[in-house]
């Protein structure tokens, strides 16, 4: 006898059974309701007003999800927004439905699940491609430089942040505790890349690889963390499994080398000799000797 798997509905409290286990835990992972209930909410959400009007609004929680829209969002008709993700982030996409005040459908085709959310709006949705320059086809056709470079920094900050949630990958690098930041697209985002990449690390490493694509990397570790600092203090929605990787707490090599050089700087100035910095910052002589040769700035004092 097939074993059955069954749980109740959280709303009706009507059993729900499901044809596989793999079924069962998603529904009580994203806490679904039985398919009379989801297609009752679904018609209470259609028959209630969307309000894509707010990301048209000035603060930074809309540029973040204009980010996420130019990323993994695809506009239709000049009047439809849709996006897909795969289930695993269903949670995330539930926070842009909620911003939007809009519903979510969830599928599972061919051992494949997704979720979706779509929203029609033939007075908002145009006004939101014109001002961000937002094309049917942002693949080929991205927005014009225009739009980034005459945006309030802030805002840039939170939009590329948005824009790395849907199409960034952050990772660790390999056999190290480092993360490091790239961002992948095809080679007509180049100069669109170019900004985002200035924006995050201050120089330009962007470049056409041999596929095709327009790509850079990031992976000083302090800038990232600022990043990743600056959308916390700002309550940006953000992808927590990327987010994750980058540990606050962690300091990188490069990072104890500029503070280490920093206080051997200042204690240098003072006029104290490289033995005595070495007992006082409790770091090896040759390490301090070397730091301090390497800087000319540094007057060294035997």
């Amino acid at each position: 006898m097939d074993k059955k798997y069954i749980r109740v509905c959280p709303q009706c409290g009507k059993d729900i059974e499901y044809s596989c286990k793999k079924a069962l835990n998603l529904a009580i992972k994203k806490n679904s309701y039985c398919n009379k209930c989801r297609l009752n909410n679904a018609y209470k959400l259609k028959a209630s007003k969307n309000n894509i009007k707010i990301l048209l609004e000035e603060n930074l929680e809309s540029y973040y999800w204009i980010g996420f829209i130019l990323a993994d969002g695809h506009i239709d008709q000049n009047k439809r927004l849709q996006i897909t993700l795969k289930s695993t982030d269903y949670e995330h996409l539930k926070k842009l439905s909620d911003y939007i005040n809009c519903g979510i459908k969830l599928y599972n085709r061919n051992d494949y699940e997704s979720c979706s959310l779509t929203v029609q709006d033939s007075k908002y949705v145009p006004l939101l491609t014109e001002k961000f320059d937002i094309n049917s086809n942002k693949t080929k056709f991205p927005p014009t430089k225009d739009i980034f470079e005459k945006m309030d920094k802030d805002k840039l900050k939170s939009l590329i942040i948005g824009f790395i949630d849907g199409d960034g990958r952050i990772s660790n690098q390999v056999n190290r505790k480092d993360f490091f930041l790239s961002i992948k697209c095809d080679k007509s985002w180049l100069n669109v890349l170019k900004i985002f990449n200035v924006e995050i690390d201050d120089v330009d490493r962007t470049i056409v690889n041999n596929y095709g694509y327009a790509k850079f990397c990031v992976s000083n570790t302090a800038k990232l963390k600022k990043l990743k600092q600056f959308a916390i203090n700002n309550n940006l929605p953000i992808l927590k499994r990327k987010w994750d990787i980058i540990d606050l707490n962690y300091v990188s090599r490069g990072e104890l080398y500029k503070k280490r050089r920093a206080d051997i700087k200042k204690l240098v100035l003072e006029g104290k000799s490289p033995k005595e910095i070495s007992k006082m910052l409790d770091i090896n002589y040759h390490t301090v000797y070397g730091i301090i040769k390497r800087n000319k700035d540094f007057k060294e004092n035997e």
